[in-house]
């Protein structure tokens, strides 16, 4: 069972600065082997810019102890008005013009925002987990700073619209999203350098300047650790500490060489360490939408539908992976791309 904190007793806690989320950084890798032989390490190619870290979120209460019974997952709190109504949102990373490429449509085009995205499930579901008086939208009702309205007094900040409102253009301008990914340098569109996605340090130092703009650096506490095994992300989970995975693909050339071919940003909203289990809002895919094991809510609804629908954060497909060992450079744990 999970522990449901008072309004009284996060407001003691704020107060005091006892509410600390913690990122964390660490390895993780999936093997994909090239041929049908088993993946056997070679020798490992020089660690990329991002080495595969994995980013944990954390939000952790030193005086109340979760004890978590696991018949299934345990999955974060759900239930919060104003508004995670079921638990860690699952927006979608296919919108807008979240990419590069000459357009949405074209043959070029490449999906980048999953970064910025994954950290926007986090940080929406503090705010609503925090909120001092939860009105759900279209309400406007704003009693905690850490996700604000970006057209105040139009609509709420957790409006659908404050996820992204595609009548403006991504970067400094735009909402939630847009703002994380300008922060972060997705793309380079900060600095003008060319790259693909988010590089995992500029998206540390952009929540600390994220957290600082909102007048909350002091009630939170960003941290970076290096490649914590499952057993350890799992106990994070328990204690209702938001995690975000940078998972690293990997792929075994014929020669017995490593190469990394990709990455991707996940956030994590339930797990089950007895079996094994870990549960994905992944912002490229809702494979229990598609009937792939996980959670749907609400039930049901099942794709195909609108990019856009996830938006409001009723909506989420939590998938549920079974985790497995890999011996590729990046890390000694992925989850498996079967059904569990």
């Amino acid at each position: 069972m999970w522990t449901r904190f008072s309004r009284t007793t996060r407001i003691a806690l704020i107060a005091l600065g006892g509410a600390i989320i913690l990122l964390l950084l660490a390895a993780q890798a999936v093997a994909l082997p090239a041929g049908p032989d088993p993946p056997v390490a070679g020798p490992a190619p020089p660690a990329p810019e991002n080495n595969d870290q994995t980013v944990l979120f954390q939000l952790r209460f030193p005086l109340l102890v979760y004890k978590a019974q696991i018949p299934t997952l345990f999955w974060k709190a759900g239930g919060c008005r104003d508004y995670a109504p079921s638990g860690v949102p699952d927006f979608d990373q296919h919108q807008d013009h979240w990419g590069v490429g000459a357009a949405p449509e074209a043959a070029d085009w490449r999906w980048t925002y999953c970064g910025p995205v994954a950290v926007a499930n986090s940080l929406w579901w503090f705010d609503s987990k925090f909120e001092l008086a939860p009105v759900p939208p279209p309400a406007i009702n704003d009693g905690y700073p850490l996700v604000q309205s970006y057209m105040p007094g139009k609509w709420d900040d957790h409006d659908p619209r404050n996820v992204d409102n595609p009548g403006t253009p991504p970067g400094p301008n735009g909402e939630f999203v847009e703002d994380l990914a300008w922060r972060m340098d997705t793309d380079g569109q900060l600095s003008g350098v060319t790259q693909l996605g988010t590089d995992v340090v500029a998206m540390y130092k952009a929540i600390l300047k994220y957290l600082a703009d909102h007048g909350l650096a002091a009630q939170y506490q960003v941290t970076l650790m290096p490649r914590p095994g499952y057993d350890w992300v799992a106990e994070e989970v328990y204690r209702s500490e938001d995690v975000i995975l940078l998972l690293g693909f990997w792929q075994l050339q014929p020669g017995g060489d490593w190469v990394r071919i990709g990455g991707h940003f996940v956030t994590v909203p339930g797990v089950n360490a007895q079996q094994g289990l870990i549960a994905f809002s992944d912002p490229a895919r809702d494979n229990a939408e598609t009937g792939g094991p996980g959670r749907v809510l609400p039930a049901p609804h099942m794709l195909p539908h609108s990019v856009t629908l996830h938006n409001d954060a009723a909506y989420v497909s939590h998938d549920v992976w079974r985790v497995v060992g890999t011996n590729s450079p990046g890390g000694i744990w992925g989850p498996a791309t079967g059904i569990i």
